[in-house]
């Protein structure tokens, strides 16, 4: 992907690349959240590794995004009606934006004392 960004001229002239990384990440955290949520987990282990990459080659083939770690926890299924599904329980991301000058991680993770599926910037570093 070029470094060229034909989208600019859309934001503010003042949007720094920091905010500009931010941005990006909370969009690509939120498509993964909204998007997945409710998609049958498979039952067996190698069923559930290729979900986790089927969502990882998705994300990457967003702008800027240099790289994602999709982790899903299977629950246990009780009856032959029964099946897991992604849920906000059950899926981790962890998720890398490289704009211009600036490298921004950012993760999505069930956090316990909130009760909540947080999506949160880990790190930013300027390059």
């Amino acid at each position: 992907m070029s470094s060229e960004d034909e989208a600019k001229k859309f934001f503010p002239p003042d949007l720094t690349d920091r905010d500009r990384a931010v941005f990006e990440a909370g969009v690509k955290i939120g498509a993964v959240y909204h998007q997945f949520i409710g998609t049958p987990i498979p039952r067996e282990k190698e069923g559930l590794k290729i979900l986790e990459t089927a969502i990882e080659k998705s994300v990457k083939t967003q702008p800027w995004v240099k790289n994602v770690k999709v982790s899903l926890k299977p629950g246990t299924r009780r009856g032959v009606y029964s099946y897991d599904e992604i849920s906000k329980n059950n899926i981790t991301v962890w998720l890398n934006i490289k704009y211009n000058t600036v490298e921004v991680e950012a993760v999505l993770k069930y956090s316990d004392e909130l009760k909540y599926p947080l999506a949160y910037i880990k790190n930013i570093k300027k390059l």
